[in-house]
């Protein structure tokens, strides 16, 4: 019994597949662009971090505390209501939050 076109050439590019697979070598990755130069601890930084020239903004579901970059000195918490912070992100030199109100759905 003959088999279909389109079989055959499935089962043709499956096996050249399966062919070429085993022959190649795993590709490798390239290097990262962020170089990760120092940590510092943070007891808030749970959700987020941000950080700007001079502070880093250590962010939870509902605070935000500013550390100075040089010395990792926590320097000022946030103090308004925040139901649910999810990340945030510098933009025109402003620091931005993501803000929902989870574990409830949005209505």
């Amino acid at each position: 019994m003959k088999r279909p076109l389109k079989f055959a050439a499935f089962q043709a590019l499956f096996f050249l597949l399966a062919a070429h697979g085993s022959t190649s070598q795993a590709v490798e990755r390239p290097a990262s662009v962020w170089i990760e130069t120092r940590t510092m601890p943070a007891a808030e930084a749970v959700q987020a971090a941000a950080a700007d020239e001079r502070f880093v903004y250590a962010i939870t579901n509902s605070q935000v505390a500013q550390y100075d970059r040089a010395t990792g000195e926590r320097l000022a918490s946030s103090s308004g209501e925040a139901r649910h912070l999810n990340s945030g992100f510098f933009w025109k030199g402003r620091l931005y939050l993501a803000h929902s109100n989870y574990p409830l759905t949005p209505e």
